[in-house]
């Protein structure tokens, strides 16, 4: 399934939450708190086919934080998927998450 998503999916779907289902089955709201491009600087063309690469970042909740793992992933349009995630910044109480498509 992810390999179908692209960055065009996500951009309307900024400020949305996604519903992550931790392995005990207690579920969270990540919200989609930006959606960018990743930048080919070698300039290459990308093959066709292939995707444009980009990147996803979620807030998550107070207090809570994960470590980089995939998780179980919930949305009421996109269904349901695995999306591996990393935690790359801390604002105030909160974690940021990143996930990268290629």
């Amino acid at each position: 399934m992810l390999e179908r998503f692209t960055r065009e999916m996500f951009q309307t779907r900024v400020g949305e939450r996604l519903r992550l289902r931790l392995p005990s089955g207690t579920t969270l709201d990540l919200e989609l708190s930006g959606v960018r491009p990743l930048v080919d600087h070698a300039g290459d063309r990308l093959a066709e086919g292939h995707r444009e690469p980009f990147a996803l970042t979620f807030t998550g909740p107070e207090g809570i934080g994960l470590p980089q793992a995939t998780y179980h992933f919930t949305h009421d349009d996109l269904g349901e998927f695995e999306m591996f995630i990393v935690p790359i910044e801390r604002v105030g109480n909160r974690l940021t998450f990143e996930a990268i498509f290629t």
